[in-house]
């Protein structure tokens, strides 16, 4: 009897780049922008936004020396999510704070 032929799984995406590469990448991205909050399919390069989403949800574990390096070039942990919801509450306390003086929310 024939044996059915195993299947070898192949890889559907390039190899990971280093952390060193990402870095670079990274510290030249803030270079040019002034900031390390790369957007969604930046076009340059779109795996770089994808790496650093997967940064900040805690999808790549990283050294306490790599967590510095990225600390010292002013990574930005914080996700969109938290960003959203900290912000909306920021404008709804302000919100809250329009009322108690005016009496009421028609902020002109």
């Amino acid at each position: 009897q024939q044996q059915p032929q195993q299947r070898t799984k192949r890889r559907s995406r390039a190899p990971t780049k280093s952390f060193e590469m990402r870095l670079f990448e990274l510290q030249a991205f803030k270079g040019v922008k002034g900031h390390c909050k790369v957007p969604y399919g930046w076009e340059p390069n779109p795996s770089l936004a994808e790496w650093v989403k997967h940064v900040r949800r805690g999808c790549i574990k990283l050294s306490d020396e790599q967590r510095t390096q990225l600390n010292t070039l002013g990574f930005d942990w914080e996700n969109a999510s938290a960003r959203f919801q900290r912000e909306w509450m920021q404008q709804y306390d302000r919100l809250k704070a329009y009322k108690l003086e005016f009496g009421n929310c028609r902020v002109p």
